[in-house]
């Protein structure tokens, strides 16, 4: 008689924090790396219709004409209005998408509000399964996790790890985008890794450097040498003040 073991890798969460004011593009269940789209600036604006002088109604009794309340959903074609006379009925049909947000008796006006798509998208700045979104932040299923204190307060950002050799050999592809990992760099290395696309380095101490590179510095070096031997290969400033997840 055979004996069948399963094994069960556990799932680990960490909380990601994303942009306010943004459509998020991705979604729950969805596996994403950092050429993934995760969200998209969206622009408001007011666009006002005089729906009372166009419709030749009296402003105090827009209410009987209007066939939607503030906060529905309008599409362009819906029905904004209608009004009948003895022979005929004017309907008035929306020529935007939106919501609609304001109604003013006095004027005989009504406000739609408008999103625009802006041209400019953020991609992840994380690797791993998105398990839920929620407001200001989303949570990302991955294998393995380590949090670490940071030494001092260090912008937010994310990105995949490069452990620096001995011999302190690399090559361009290495650089991109990557945080690098050594225990101390020189100020003339950094300025170097930055311009190869370099975003960041975690090194034991302060570098004196005025590149704009991201320094994290994290306040255990037991922490330290912990990523070292393990060489996660990602990062992620964290949810909570002052810390710095490594995970897998």
């Amino acid at each position: 008689m055979s004996t069948i073991i399963f094994c069960l890798k556990a799932i680990m969460k960490i909380k990601v924090k994303t942009p306010e004011k943004t459509k998020m593009l991705v979604e729950p269940g969805q596996k994403v790396d950092f050429s993934t789209p995760m969200s998209q600036i969206l622009q408001k604006h007011m666009v006002y219709i005089p729906i009372a002088e166009m419709m030749g109604f009296d402003p105090k009794n827009i209410f009987q004409h209007l066939k939607h309340v503030i906060g529905d959903n309008i599409q362009k074609g819906d029905i904004l209005a209608e009004h009948k006379s003895l022979f005929t009925t004017k309907q008035y049909l929306s020529e935007i998408s939106g919501v609609l947000r304001e109604i003013k008796h006095d004027a005989g006006t009504i406000a739609i509000e408008q999103e625009e798509k802006d041209s400019s998208t953020t991609n992840c700045y994380f690797i791993g399964e998105i398990d839920g979104i929620y407001d200001g932040f989303l949570e990302l299923n991955v294998n393995d996790v380590h949090t670490a204190k940071l030494y001092h307060q260090t912008p937010y950002f994310g990105a995949s790890i490069f452990y620096l050799d001995p011999s302190g050999k690399y090559s361009d592809d290495d650089l991109e985008d990557a945080c690098i990992f050594a225990p101390a760099v020189n100020p003339i290395d950094a300025v170097k890794m930055e311009t190869l696309g370099a975003c960041g380095l975690i090194t034991k101490s302060k570098i004196p450097t005025d590149t704009k590179i991201y320094q994290v510095i994290l306040a255990d070096n037991q922490d330290f040498e912990h990523i070292q031997k393990k060489e996660y290969p990602y990062l992620l400033i964290g949810h909570e003040p002052m810390t710095v997840i490594f995970y897998n």
